[in-house]
């Protein structure tokens, strides 16, 4: 507590030496910070100007919590890799508060990989800002996200600066790298008041693979008290870098999304935006996004070769419902081409005159396909845009 450290680290020519722990009760980290220089931490790096890898984490408890600032830690500063972390915690993990995270970091001047993170347990809960995190800023590959929690994972809140509780894999401004694959199996995943899911880039290098399979249900709901972005599992390349889209895969019988909730795929610098394929047994939009967009800066939409938005994939058992301003869309702008728009159900149920939308258009490129396959439509037909009616619309402003 208040700063304490277990730390294994290198400084010089070496490796950094391993840490197992094992407490059969509960492993707490917790850290008041008025200087975020010191924080309770469980710590495994190599530090600026060494030369060598950074060795393990393993921790095995019943219990881990993280809060107030708590920190475990298995990066790279310099040249050399970042360590696995691994945490078994048989009943839960939690991450509450500011700067409270697990973090893999490829750091700004660090030559090397990021290590693995590798979560099991029966409930994990980030709140009020906890995260999961790896992330390259040098020249390196951020390491992968793999989380296991048999019973439920929630993800909820923000801090006080509008900073979410959030799993994510990040390659950032002038880093050359791709972001990890992040992975999910869990039976119940709960994202609300902001909390997101996401992987992006922003420098150069793909963002990574989003996969979750839910085996009861998904819930999105709700957004960012502070900044008013939504609770999300996103995927994006930003403006400004040079990578591919890594795509969303979802598994679960009941996808909710509501409340300005929200699943994206999308690129805004140089590279084609990533796909999202959803298998589900039902879907329900009240207020929800499903959005795939290509939206290039000026200085990449004068490439000779158009980008090509991502394809959204919905294979629903049962029915899809759509309510309150609802959409589900493939858009791109300046000279990208459209993604194709693909539904497999049994029925699609859009609610009366909320202005719930499939959208499949381009503006100077071509717009893409849209191929619905279903026994029924109720309240929603092919036609052009209006606000007040619910459509299904494939154009481009092209002529």
């Amino acid at each position: 507590t208040n700063g304490g450290v277990i730390s294994a680290s290198t400084l010089a020519q070496g490796d950094g030496g391993r840490i197992e722990i094992n407490a059969a009760n509960s492993v707490t980290l917790d850290g008041s910070i008025t200087d975020t220089t010191f924080r309770s931490a469980i710590e495994n790096r190599v530090e600026m100007g060494a030369v060598g890898n950074a060795g393990e984490i393993n921790i095995d408890t019943s219990n881990l919590a993280l809060t107030n600032g708590g920190v475990i830690s298995a990066s790279t500063l310099a040249q050399g890799d970042g360590g696995r972390i691994d945490i078994n915690a048989t009943e839960s993990v939690s991450f509450d508060g500011n700067i409270t995270a697990i973090f893999n970091l490829v750091g700004a001047d660090a030559v090397g990989t990021g290590g693995e993170i590798n979560i099991t347990t029966a409930n994990l809960n980030l709140t009020n800002g906890g995260q999961i995190v790896a992330t390259t800023r040098g020249q390196g590959d951020a390491g992968k996200i793999d989380i296991n929690a048999t019973e439920s994972i929630t993800l909820d809140g923000t801090t006080s600066d509008g900073q979410s509780s959030g799993i994510g894999g990040v390659v950032v401004n002038d880093a050359i790298g791709n972001a990890g694959d992040i992975n999910i199996i869990t039976p119940n995943l709960s994202l609300t008041n902001g909390g997101r899911i996401a992987s992006s880039t922003l420098g150069e290098g793909d963002a990574g693979r989003i996969e979750i399979n839910a085996t009861e249900s998904i819930t999105l709901d709700g957004k960012n008290p502070n900044n008013n972005l939504p609770s999300a599992i996103e995927n994006k390349v930003e403006f400004g870098a040079v990578g591919n889209g890594g795509g969303i895969d979802i598994a679960t019988p009941n996808l909710v999304l509501t409340n300005s909730g929200q699943i994206s795929v999308s690129s805004l610098g140089i590279g084609d935006g990533g796909s999202i394929s959803v298998n589900a047994d039902n879907l329900i939009l009240n207020n929800g996004e499903i959005s795939a967009a290509n939206t290039p800066t000026e200085s990449t939409a004068n490439n000779q070769t158009p980008q090509v938005g991502g394809n959204i994939n919905l294979e629903i058992a049962d029915s899809i419902n759509l309510r309150n301003n609802s959409i589900i869309s493939a858009k791109a702008t300046s000279n990208a081409n459209g993604g194709n728009l693909t539904i497999n159900t049994n029925f699609i149920v859009a609610f009366p005159n909320q202005n719930n939308d499939i959208i499949a258009n381009a503006i100077q490129g071509n717009g893409g396909n849209i191929t619905i396959n279903t026994e029924s439509l109720f309240g929603i037909e092919e036609r052009p845009l209006n606000d007040f009616t619910n459509d299904i619309n494939a154009s481009s402003e092209f002529d």
